[in-house]
């Protein structure tokens, strides 16, 4: 099954409606699905409330879903609170997966799923957590809010050591002219390095237009 017709079987809580139900791609979601298939170093410099973190939480529970190798997919975000709302994503998609595609886990917890048969994972990090990405080798990773992370070079260091040739995706609202975010993506626009950016207004949701 390809990326997004999996996806669009996964469920959400749609805000608007105050209630659960599939995963329909917004604009903004719709932009971005190919580029993180085809792309190994992305970063997202987006409006608040375009649904990013969940498109790539829902792209990352994906490739753990179909993986045959005992890969981990790692998010990292720079508060406790917001790590552990991003791994109830991954946890509601798991839960709540039409029957066809149910398979048992090895083991759950707040912070983790691991599926049974290939060992494949989705994990959730608290940036400057203990031990952070140092102690494993991740097969991709997430870095999510970036620009409010305490240390971004430091790390974003330790993630690209841990991913090595594998994908590592930054979204963001921005923060700070001159940090490390705002770095990657003025040298990106210079072709000065290898991340591919892509920014997301808050027009590009049509919802937040009035017309006139």
């Amino acid at each position: 099954m390809d990326a997004k017709t999996f996806i669009q079987t996964l469920t959400i809580y749609n805000k608007a409606l105050g209630q659960l139900g599939y995963f329909n791609l917004n604009p903004a979601q719709q932009q971005v699905l190919p580029i993180l298939e085809n792309e190994q170093r992305v970063v997202i410099v987006k409006a608040r409330q375009l649904g990013i973190s969940t498109l790539v939480r829902a792209w990352h529970f994906y490739k753990a879903f179909y993986a045959k190798e005992p890969h981990t997919y790692a998010v990292i975000s720079h508060t406790r609170d917001s790590a552990e709302h991003l791994a109830g994503l991954d946890t509601r998609f798991y839960d709540n997966l039409p029957p066809p595609l149910q398979r048992p886990l090895s083991a759950q917890t707040k912070r983790s799923i691991v599926f049974g048969d290939s060992g494949a994972s989705v994990r959730c990090y608290t940036a400057g957590g203990r031990g952070g990405t140092r102690s494993f080798a991740v097969h991709a990773a997430h870095l999510s809010e970036f620009a409010f992370g305490v240390d971004q070079a430091e790390l974003l260091a330790q993630v690209l050591a841990s991913a090595g040739r594998g994908q590592v995706v930054i979204e963001s609202t921005v923060n700070q002219v001159g940090d490390t975010f705002h770095k990657i993506v003025t040298d990106s626009l210079r072709g000065e390095n290898d991340w591919k950016v892509i920014f997301l207004p808050w027009w590009i949701e049509p919802t937040y237009r009035i017309d006139k």
